[in-house]
C-alpha cells in the first residue's frame, strides 16, 4: 500500500507533475490505496460542508492546562537536580551525630517533645521559596523524584538536649516538616505499625507524626495530615526504614 502521506498530498495537489504521474501508476494496481483514496477524499468533503463551531473559549482552556503542565515539568526538572545534593547532605548530616552519639548514650525520642520545635513554626506565615548553597548541601531525596514537593526552610534545633535538624517542605496539599534526629533510635509514646518500621504518634489534635528509624538514626514526618497519607509520603519520597 501507499504511504498514507502520500496519498493526502496527492488529494490535496500538493505533488508535482512528475510525482503525481508516478504516484497515479501505482495506485492503478493497488486497490487498498485506491480506497484510501476515497476515503481521504470523503472526509474532505464533510468538513468542508461541516458548520462552523466557535471554539476560542475551549481552545483557550486548553492551552492554559498545557501550559500549566509545562510549567510543573520544567519545575520537577530544576528540582531534581538537587536530589543528590539531598542524598549527601543528609547522609553527612547523620554520620556527623553518629560521631556525637559514639560519646553519649543512644536515645529515644517522643512526640510530645516535638511539639516544642513546631511551636515556633512559621507554619502561619507567608510561603517563601529557600535556595542556596548551604540548604543545597543539607537537603536532598534518596532514590527519590523530588518534583512533587519542594523545600521551602531549614532550621537547627535541640530535641530533649540533643542536636536535631529541621527541614519544612510543601507540596500541593500543604506544608509538611521533617526532622532528622541522629542521636535517636527509638520512639516513645508511638505506635508502630504490623512491622515495626514507621511508628505512628499525635503531636496536637490536629498534627500528627510518622517516625522510622534509618542507620544510627531516626526520622520523623510531621503535618496536619491522615498517618496513611504521612506515611505514604515518606515511603514514596524519602529514605526507607533500615
Amino acid at each position: 500500500m501507499i504511504e498514507p502521506r502520500l496519498l493526502h498530498a496527492y488529494v490535496d495537489g500538493e505533488l508535482s507533475a512528475e510525482e503525481r504521474q508516478k504516484l497515479e501508476t501505482e495506485l492503478a494496481e493497488c486497490q487498498d490505496s485506491q480506497a484510501e483514496i476515497a476515503a481521504i477524499r470523503n472526509l474532505k468533503s464533510l468538513l468542508g460542508n461541516a458548520e462552523n463551531v466557535e471554539c476560542a473559549d475551549v481552545w483557550a482552556s486548553c492551552k492554559s492546562r498545557l501550559d500549566a503542565i509545562d510549567r510543573v515539568k520544567k519545575s520537577g526538572n530544576f528540582i531534581t537536580k538537587y536530589s543528590w545534593a539531598f542524598v549527601t547532605g543528609v547522609a553527612m548530616f547523620i554520620l556527623i551525630g553518629g560521631g556525637y552519639a559514639r560519646h553519649t548514650q543512644a536515645g529515644s525520642v517522643d512526640s510530645s517533645s516535638l511539639a516544642g520545635i513546631l511551636s515556633s513554626s512559621n507554619r502561619n506565615t507567608p510561603e517563601t521559596q529557600v535556595r542556596n548553597e548551604e540548604l543545597d548541601k543539607i537537603l536532598g531525596v534518596a532514590n527519590r523524584n523530588l518534583s512533587q514537593f519542594r523545600i521551602i526552610g531549614q532550621q537547627n534545633v535541640v530535641i530533649d538536649g540533643q542536636p536535631a535538624r529541621r527541614i519544612d517542605l510543601a507540596d500541593v496539599q500543604g506544608r509538611l516538616s521533617l526532622i532528622v534526629l541522629p542521636q535517636i533510635t527509638s520512639f516513645d509514646g508511638m505506635d508502630p505499625d504490623r512491622n515495626a518500621q514507621y511508628f505512628f504518634g499525635q503531636i496536637d489534635p490536629d498534627t500528627k507524626a510518622v517516625g522510622w528509624r534509618v542507620k544510627d538514626a531516626a526520622l520523623v514526618l510531621v503535618g496536619q495530615r491522615e498517618y496513611s497519607e504521612l506515611r505514604d509520603f515518606a515511603y514514596n519520597h524519602l529514605v526507607r526504614p533500615e
